[in-house]
């Protein structure tokens, strides 16, 4: 028997007061050594360009497959997704979260872009040329942050998805730095944005919002049943 949606929206677990309190207390400290973490690793920013262009230079099979897997995170997969969510129960809910997320995630990436400048590695200012306003937009990487918002509402969805998924999503960060479209901590920092967008979104919506599915969407299931009971025609 397939979910009905009072079976998907129930909570797993009540968040009580002092249940609330530890969960923003962890993400806290969390958000706080991943900021530090960031910033430890971004004294690497140029040595990780020219090292990732070494490895995987211009025409190898590895920058190839590393540009193809940001392929997974453009508009039609995205758009393809959507479609999914709309076969099973509570479909409008499903989708409005799916969509505050991504849309949330974009707004804030291209908001901080703008306010920060950045200039990209392929420019050749270094690490360090910022110019608020400018139009540079180095910072955060946005191809990272959707893959990752992607990838976390793939694995809540499906949570299996998460083998081939969650490595595309690390392939598409690493195919920013590779192509010096991003240095290391516009990477982290995209991941670490959309990470925090995900999580707010489902913190405060809840499970009305987003739940895991089963892997086949029932109305497909009703379909497939209906096709085996029926005799064969003449």
């Amino acid at each position: 028997m397939h979910q009905t949606v009072a079976e998907l929206t129930k909570p797993s677990v009540e968040l009580t007061s002092d249940l609330r309190r530890s969960l923003v207390w962890r993400w806290s400290v969390a958000l706080a050594i991943s900021l530090l973490a960031i910033a430890v690793l971004a004294q690497f920013d140029s040595w990780t360009v020219k090292t990732a262009d070494q490895l995987a230079a211009d025409g190898t099979w590895l920058r190839t497959m590393l540009k193809l897997s940001t392929r997974f995170f453009d508009t039609l997969p995205i758009i393809l997704i959507g479609g999914v969510l709309l076969l099973y129960p509570a479909r409008w809910r499903l989708l409005t979260g799916y969509a505050l997320v991504l849309a949330s995630n974009g707004l804030l990436v291209q908001g901080i872009k703008y306010l920060v400048g950045r200039a990209r590695p392929e420019l050749g200012q270094g690490a360090t040329h910022f110019e608020p306003f400018s139009g540079l937009d180095a910072f955060p990487s946005g191809h990272t942050a959707n893959a990752i918002a992607i990838t976390l509402l793939m694995m809540l969805y499906w949570p299996r998805s998460g083998w081939v998924f969650f490595p595309l999503a690390i392939m598409t960060g690493l195919s920013r730095i590779v192509q010096q479209r991003h240095f290391l901590s516009d990477v982290l920092c995209g991941a670490l944005l959309a990470t925090l967008c995900y999580h707010l979104l489902r913190y405060r919506l809840g499970t009305a919002y987003f739940f895991r599915l089963d892997y086949w969407p029932p109305l497909l299931k009703q379909r497939f049943r209906r096709s085996a009971s029926s005799p064969p025609t003449a």
